[in-house]
């Protein structure tokens, strides 16, 4: 049985697509520009998963929900690496980190 990816081609060759995509990103941005904005302005230093839940809800407030999305990939990437998930996965990959 032979996989078909000419749809997934031309998926990924719609400009739709790539809006979604470059949302997602703004939002996984966002909470790092957040962060160095809180830290620097205001000399407090939250969990970095505190910016990613704060662009989640930002976004879903305004009707972003891409915008939500990044920031929600941004701070389940960050609780991967407190809670040392990242590391372990790598190492089961046997790459180092």
């Amino acid at each position: 049985m032979a996989v078909d990816l000419s749809n997934a081609f031309d998926q990924l060759a719609e400009p739709d697509y790539w809006t979604d995509v470059v949302l997602v990103f703004a939002g996984f941005m966002g909470a790092m520009i957040a962060r160095a904005a809180v830290e620097n302005m205001a000399g407090q230093n939250l969990p970095n998963e505190v910016y990613g839940v704060g662009v989640g809800a930002l976004g879903l407030s305004m009707g972003q929900y891409e915008v939500a999305l990044g920031g929600a990939v941004h701070a389940v990437d960050n609780l991967a690496g407190t809670l040392g998930i990242k590391q372990s996965v790598v190492g089961m990959a046997g790459g180092g980190a």
